[in-house]
């Protein structure tokens, strides 16, 4: 089916077949292709794809993951808890992702069993690899 315009259904149906072609070109250069954003007006259509290699540990090296690598230890983590499966206090298992700099309340980036990700608090990390928040430094008097 040809399409001859660009609506909310179209673009649903073109995304989910660009996914399942890049899977492919994925797996063979052993890298992780993500579909990003997708804008569209009724005759055009832009798509963002991001691309991430596979670092020593066997995760995806992803601007979220290096991101994390650069500020964890501003929250008293270390890069090793990238990739780390934690327990919340409803008993529910996430897996540490990413970190968004930009972010104001919801830095960290956790995904779930079904690999379904989440933006959440510092505080709900910390206390999931049981961490505490490190002192600020007490300010050098004059």
């Amino acid at each position: 089916m040809a399409i001859t315009s660009f609506d909310t259904d179209s673009v649903g149906l073109l995304s989910s077949e660009i996914e399942s072609a890049l899977a492919g070109v994925a797996e063979k250069h052993g890298i992780r292709i993500d579909l990003g954003k997708i804008t569209y007006r009724p005759h055009q259509c832009t798509v963002t794809l991001e691309a991430a290699t596979i670092g020593k540990d066997g995760h995806f090296l992803t601007r979220e993951a290096e991101d994390f690598r650069m500020a964890a230890p501003f929250f008293g983590l270390t890069p090793e808890h990238l990739g780390k499966i934690f327990v919340d206090s409803h008993g529910l298992r996430f897996r540490l992702v990413g970190f968004n700099p930009k972010a104001r309340k919801h830095r960290f980036i956790i995904a779930d069993v079904t690999g379904k990700q989440y933006a959440t608090s510092e505080e709900h990390v910390l206390r999931g690899f049981g961490v505490e928040r490190p002192k600020a430094a007490a300010p050098t008097p004059p």
